[in-house]
């Protein structure tokens, strides 16, 4: 769908057609406690309005309806996702100014289908309610939320930068034409669907563009947000009844170097009646670092066989 085709269109076709026409001007990112969860933003607006300098891949519906100077209402629907690491998790509500995104099933599905996640990642997508759009309506939303960050099976901290790749979408909403704000999102049969648009009844102009922004190929790549995170890593020991043994732990710091970050340690667990005791108190780790951390512990006479974690 390119703005020369729209332009042989008649008005009543123009409101199916130009669902699309949405990109991403700006994204950043923070981590607000020296560690924990990252913040994502996302900045979106109309391409071709005023002050917008984002692309998208369906031309720009507002530049059709301003160079027309119609003060047409199209009553649409934002679609936002975004692709993180396994283990990394969204909230299910995303609160964008006037415009609530509420956590889509269906578009994470139809994003895994026709652009699958790479290995060791998924999608994750929201539906906004529905909005009346034209030239004379706000042109844009900023959508700020918080994501946990994954912790490795080793226990140990999550490598910096995260990877993450937030995309786009918009779709006609008409209840007459069986298009309720409600049902489930429909992105196509093929990939190239996902970025040109698809019509949900089968035939004549989109209806919903999934990805209006980015490109394919930048769907496919990721952006990335520093982070800094802390974490053990453990190791496994035998030892009979009676004795005592020692343990070797890792404390490892990833992220921008920060000298003088100190982290305190304790412990607890191990066989019930024993006792372990850390050769530190606290450990300093500036930047991408590891400390070795010994733990000694006595395991009672008397003891089951069993694993004790620490």
């Amino acid at each position: 769908m390119r703005l020369h085709r729209l332009l042989l269109l008649p008005l009543l076709l123009l409101a199916a057609s130009l669902t699309g026409c949405i990109g991403i001007s700006s994204t950043s990112t923070t981590q607000p406690q020296s560690m924990g969860p990252v913040r994502l933003t996302v900045n979106a607006c109309a391409t071709g309005s005023p002050g917008c300098t984002a692309t998208s891949n369906t031309g720009s519906a507002y530049g059709f309806l301003d160079s027309t100077g119609s003060n047409d209402v199209l009553k649409a629907q934002a679609l936002l996702a975004v692709r993180l690491p396994d283990g990394a998790v969204p909230p299910p509500l995303i609160t964008a100014g006037a415009l609530a995104f509420a956590r889509s099933d269906s578009y994470e599905a139809e994003l895994e289908a026709l652009e699958p996640a790479p290995a060791g990642e998924r999608w994750w997508g929201w539906r906004s309610g529905s909005f009346d759009y034209s030239r004379l309506t706000a042109q844009g939303f900023s959508a700020t939320f918080d994501v946990t960050v994954p912790r490795p099976a080793d226990g140990g901290p999550y490598p910096s930068p995260m990877r993450w790749r937030p995309v786009v979408g918009a779709r006609f909403v008409d209840p007459a034409a069986s298009l309720p704000a409600a049902r489930p999102v429909e992105c196509g049969t093929a990939p190239e669907d996902l970025y040109d648009g698809f019509n949900e009844s089968g035939g004549g102009q989109p209806t919903t563009v999934c990805v209006d922004d980015p490109t394919p190929d930048g769907t496919r790549g990721f952006l990335t947000a520093p982070l800094v995170d802390f974490g053990v890593v453990g190791t496994t020991v035998q030892a009979p009844a009676g004795s005592t043994v020692t343990a070797t732990f890792l404390a490892k710091r990833s992220g921008a170097p920060a000298p003088g970050t100190t982290f305190a340690l304790a412990v607890d667990g191990g066989p019930p009646g024993g006792t372990v005791a850390l050769d530190r108190s606290s450990v300093s780790l500036g930047g991408d670092s590891a400390t070795p951390v010994l733990a000694t512990v006595t395991v009672p006479a008397g003891t089951a066989p069993g694993e004790y974690p620490l």
